[in-house]
């Protein structure tokens, strides 16, 4: 299986401090569609340390689990390949995307006019 499309989903305003960055949607081989994977980065000094994605899944109650925090997947692969596959089209889309914080400082720096001395 191979990744087909990717597309990201930015939040309206974005906590630069915070690790979540954004809601990702993929298509496997034009046919498996896969939403509610999310991209967080690790961040020390404004320099990104960590990244990683996180395959779609739900909490069930507090109530349901006896009071402790569970998370179960909706959807995920045992296939280590798929997935390093996959971790790295959402990356690479991340990474060019125009609303990525580090596109959008780089693009004003590039469209300042040039300073005459």
């Amino acid at each position: 299986m191979r990744v087909t499309s990717v597309e990201l989903t930015m939040p309206f305003h974005r906590n630069l401090k915070g690790k979540f960055c954004c809601w990702g949607k993929i298509v496997l081989d034009d046919v498996l569609l896969v939403t509610g994977i999310r991209l967080f980065e690790n961040r020390q000094n404004d320099e990104v340390v960590d990244r990683y994605i996180r395959f779609p899944d739900r909490q069930p109650s507090l109530n349901s689990t006896g009071g402790e925090f569970v998370s179960i997947a909706v959807v995920n692969t045992n296939n280590e390949e798929l997935r390093r596959h996959i971790t790295e089209a959402v990356f690479e889309a991340y990474d060019k995307h125009p609303k990525n914080p580090k596109n959008f400082r780089n693009r004003e720096t590039n469209n300042r006019p040039p300073q005459i001395i």
